[in-house]
């Protein structure tokens, strides 16, 4: 990079760092055009247009700062990190382990290798990982916290309470330390005193996700003791924080009436003409707390099928064509990516699993992309679906938990949803319901095996004692047989609730 080159660049990247984002697009737009770039300009233009918001076209410049300068552990980082956030954890895993050869011990690169691992399920990789860095030297409260999960993942609660309780307990305590710990112990253990968890909530200078923690921390040991009013006040504090007061059934409700229009069995037979006929893929969807981690657990015991977990995939392809149907060669691409991405999860598997809840709002695409796939609906008990989310930690995505009557819209909207699609896709959708399958287990899963087209294994009945890794919030029902006494344990919070029990019956 000649001199010139250099300082423009230098003051781009000032710019950028001081949040003066229209200047430094103007200076780039102005000073060079995109073949006179290299490599640290192309990488400024892909800052700037990710921190714009234009994340696609960041990816864009991130790959082409890559190609021209490809030994570079920054610039491939960039590119990991990117890859990451729409939905290709495999392209982000190719990509760090080529930043990690150049630059092994730096802490950024392990954490963008574990978050990538971690989004690919790989979680034994990621501890050892973790394990072999932690040996030559890395510790650090993060990295603990990492692998705090990872354990827990893997179903070594024992080894994760241990690490949760020496940070909880230490000068360097975290709220997703205590939070963690709040999961595992009974209210007999040993616990971080109330008083300190209630002074970081007072002090209230975390950010909101931490914040959010500490109140769950706090509701799981009230509720221990059933003391349940304060346990569903810190946990309707946890859901408000976590919505940023903001309404989020507005989106589902918009996209409601755009599918409505632009999602017809016509446009969606038209689509299926020109995409995939593989047979891998199985969705399981619906609302969160519906028994989508149990479906998948049950049919992924059967060794012909691979657990995918939450894989974040079709999120990003609708937010890249904003919710318009992509052109005949976008669809095959796209089709192409998906089963690459699946491959990396499972192998050679005949089928591999996807339990993203919120897929149901994409099946227009996934229909259209794979005509033969096997699609799985889990709905369970309104009241206890809508609990259950309220009082789980579910993540910013579900901002509309924030009320419980923005939380009643939103299920009822997520059932018009559905029976849109059952009107208009043109593959069955296999219904499972939480409560049948809990009360009936062998003729449900008899069903479910049926429709998959697989044999009703031995391993399938007794599915809590697959040690496949898990992270999902349901971790710890799933490895243990179904409780028929769990279907009603929504109503210890009843009393709090008639907002939500009024909404619903609403229609």
């Amino acid at each position: 990079m000649s001199s010139s080159t250099s300082q423009l660049a230098n003051k781009i990247q000032t710019l950028i760092h001081s949040g003066r984002l229209n200047d430094a697009e103007d200076i780039l737009k102005s000073e060079c055009t995109l073949v006179k770039m290299d490599a640290d300009l192309t990488t400024a233009a892909g800052q700037i247009a990710l921190q714009k918001g234009d994340i696609y076209q960041s990816v864009v410049h991130f790959n082409r700062a890559v190609k021209l300068k490809p030994n570079t552990w920054e610039f491939l980082n960039n590119l990991a990190l990117i890859n990451l956030k729409t939905g290709r954890p495999d392209l982000a895993v190719n990509a760090i382990r080529k930043s990690a050869k150049l630059n092994p011990r730096n802490a950024e690169t392990l954490k963008i290798e574990i978050e990538a691992l971690f989004a690919l399920n790989k979680i034994e990789q990621a501890k050892s990982k973790i394990e072999n860095a932690m040996s030559s030297g890395l510790r650090n409260v993060h990295v603990l916290v990492d692998l705090a999960r990872m354990h827990r993942a893997l179903g070594q609660n024992n080894k994760a309470l241990k690490i949760y309780r020496d940070i909880s307990n230490s000068p360097t305590a975290t709220a997703g330390a205590i939070f963690g710990m709040a999961q595992l112990v009974d209210k007999h253990d040993p616990y971080p005193e109330a008083s300190i968890v209630n002074t970081m909530i007072e002090r209230g200078d975390l950010p909101p996700d931490q914040m959010a923690n500490l109140h769950r921390a706090t509701a799981i040991r009230a509720d221990q003791i059933s003391d349940y009013a304060i346990a569903f006040k810190h946990h309707e504090m946890a859901s408000q924080i976590i919505s940023h007061g903001r309404d989020g059934t507005q989106r589902l409700r918009s996209f409601l009436t755009h599918a409505r229009k632009n999602f017809t069995k016509e446009n969606i037979s038209k689509a299926q003409k020109h995409t995939s006929k593989s047979t891998k893929p199985v969705f399981i969807f619906g609302m969160p707390r519906t028994g989508t981690t149990l479906v998948e657990q049950i049919i992924s015991a059967n060794e012909v099928v691979h657990a995918g977990g939450e894989i974040d995939f079709f999120n990003h392809v609708v937010n890249k064509f904003e919710n318009q149907w992509p052109d005949r060669s976008e669809l095959k691409s796209i089709a192409k990516d998906y089963l690459t991405l699946l491959k990396e999860h499972g192998g050679t598997k005949s089928y591999i699993t996807n339990k993203l809840p919120g897929n149901f709002q994409h099946l227009w695409i996934i229909s259209a992309l794979f005509p033969n796939a096997k699609l799985i609906f889990c709905q369970r008990d309104p009241c206890a679906t809508c609990t259950s989310c309220l009082t789980t930690s579910l993540g910013t995505v579900h901002d509309y938990v924030g009320s419980q009557k923005n939380l009643a819209d939103y299920y009822k909207m997520h059932l018009q949803l559905m029976n849109f699609w059952k009107a208009n896709i043109s593959q069955v959708i296999h219904h499972v319901q939480y409560e049948r399958l809990v009360k009936y287990p062998k003729t449900e899963i008899k069903s479910l095996a049926k429709f998959l087209g697989i044999d009703a294994t031995p391993e399938m009945f007794n599915f809590h004692t697959s040690n496949r890794p898990i992270q999902t919030p349901s971790i710890d029902q799933v490895r243990r047989p179904m409780d028929t006494g769990k279907v009603s344990s929504w109503r210890r919070y009843e009393p709090f609730l008639q907002e939500l029990i009024i909404e619903l019956s609403k229609t």
